[in-house]
Parts: structure tokens; C-alpha cells; sequence
């Protein structure tokens, strides 16, 4: 099974609009894939509504498991999970790689289609 859990879309800092990743994963026989792009505080709850929607559009319609999520960039380490909370998310998983400058960013991905319950990684530069 092909998959990949952290992808960028034109969202953030990737070329492709969420549903054309979506669509060009399949192509390429891709079984699932993560939506994951770079936000801080103030694009958090639109870019959340925005991916959700798109990838419970593609479920609905493709065979293919698209799983909206996040990486929450720019917000110092130890704000993560509090930012997590003050947006009523439930994070299940912290996992990190490291975290020696305290500069990581974490990755926030989940099925629900209001990403209330997350599993969260964290990604480092």
C-alpha cells in the first residue's frame, strides 16, 4: 500500500490545490493520504474546514483514504499543545523526533470532519 501522512498543498507552501493532490495521489496508486499543511494561530480554523471538507468529498467519491490534518508551524514547542486545546481538539499522540532549538512543528492529523479527535507528530526542520 502506497500512502503518505504529510503532504502541503497550495494552502500553504505546496504547488497543488487540495482535491488535485488528492486526485494525482490516486493516479499514482496512493491508498491514502494526509493533508497536512503549515498554519500558525490565525489560519488554523479555516484551513481545518477547507482540507475536512475536501477530503470527505474525495472519500464520498474515490477510493481512497484522504485524512484531513495540520502542522502547526511558527508557535513556540511548548504553546503546541495549548493551542491544540484552546481549539477544542483532542490530541491523542504527541510524538517527537526532537527538539534541541525548541523550533518543532507538529504535524495534526484526524477522520473526524471537524478534526476534534487529532494524533499529532511532530515535525522538525
Amino acid at each position: 500500500m502506497v500512502f503518505d501522512f504529510h503532504t502541503h498543498t497550495s494552502l500553504s507552501d505546496g504547488v497543488l490545490s487540495p482535491i488535485e493532490l488528492i486526485r494525482r495521489a490516486i493516479v499514482n496508486g496512493y491508498r491514502a493520504i494526509a493533508l497536512t499543511d503549515h498554519a500558525s494561530t490565525g489560519e488554523l480554523d479555516r484551513i481545518i474546514r477547507e482540507t475536512s471538507e475536501i477530503c470527505a468529498l474525495a472519500r464520498a467519491h474515490w477510493d481512497i483514504l484522504a485524512i484531513p490534518g495540520i502542522e502547526i508551524t511558527h508557535v513556540p514547542a511548548q504553546a503546541i499543545a495549548e493551542t491544540a486545546r484552546s481549539n477544542h481538539w483532542n490530541v491523542q499522540r504527541i510524538h517527537s523526533q526532537r527538539d534541541k532549538d525548541k523550533r518543532s512543528n507538529v504535524c495534526l492529523t484526524g477522520m473526524s470532519s471537524t478534526l476534534k479527535t487529532i494524533n499529532a507528530y511532530y515535525i522538525t526542520p
